[in-house]
């Protein structure tokens, strides 16, 4: 298969990278739960009481792992309705990726100092930015239709969007309450990475019939 013809980059490069960038953050994210705390613990106790004070660490760690494949699953979705890629796509996946190579940075901050507003800030703007840029990407790809399957309908691209665009309200509202609450802040990024998984677990069927509902169709 050819990397590049008249029509634009195959797209099997863009996947090719991108699963290796998510595989290799995914596997960064656990090595920062562990502490030296734990690995120089001289006693079962010491041990004991190491391994209760990381739970923060391994709730940060649970919900960026989800929210890491819930951004791979997304990505591979809207690769799914593209027939390739050019320049300018490429640039804005990279883009997408460099944001995501960032996640086990911000979710070592948030687990390690979740008591302060500024990790939950650094992490929110980290979520932020990911989407957003996944959405510029997927904006980009169907405007510029040659990018898409001819075959394409309207409400592909409107389920696509609004998947996409579901987190940043969330994350924007964990961000302002961090000024007043740090640990409040916290919890909505916990219930976010819940909404995601449980989100993703619904058959596609139902999830169409009810956004199609909150749409009043």
């Amino acid at each position: 298969m050819s990397e590049h013809n008249g029509h634009g980059f195959e797209k099997g490069r863009l996947q090719s990278l991108s699963d290796g960038v998510f595989a290799i953050v995914m596997t960064l994210l656990v090595l920062e739960i562990i502490a030296d705390e734990v690995t120089g613990a001289g006693s079962a106790a010491e041990l004991h009481k190491a391994l209760l004070e990381l739970w923060p660490k391994v709730l940060s760690y649970a919900i960026s792992f989800a929210v890491a494949a819930v951004f791979w699953i997304d990505q591979h979705a809207d690769l799914h309705h593209l027939t390739h890629t050019d320049n300018r796509f490429l640039w804005i996946n990279i883009c997408f990726l460099f944001w995501i190579s960032l996640l086990p940075f911000s979710a070592a901050m948030l687990g390690e100092h979740h008591q302060y507003a500024v990790a939950s800030i650094i992490y929110g703007c980290n979520m932020i930015l990911a989407s957003l840029t996944l959405h510029a990407s997927w904006l980009y790809a169907v405007r510029n239709h040659r990018l898409v399957k001819p075959d394409l309908g309207p409400e592909v691209i409107r389920q696509a969007n609004r998947r996409l665009l579901v987190g940043p309200p969330f994350y924007a509202l964990g961000i302002a309450i961090a000024f007043h609450s740090p640990h409040a802040s916290y919890l909505v990024y916990v219930l976010m990475a819940v909404l995601y998984v449980v989100a993703g677990l619904v058959p596609i069927r139902w999830r169409t019939r009810m956004l199609g509902a909150a749409d009043g169709g």
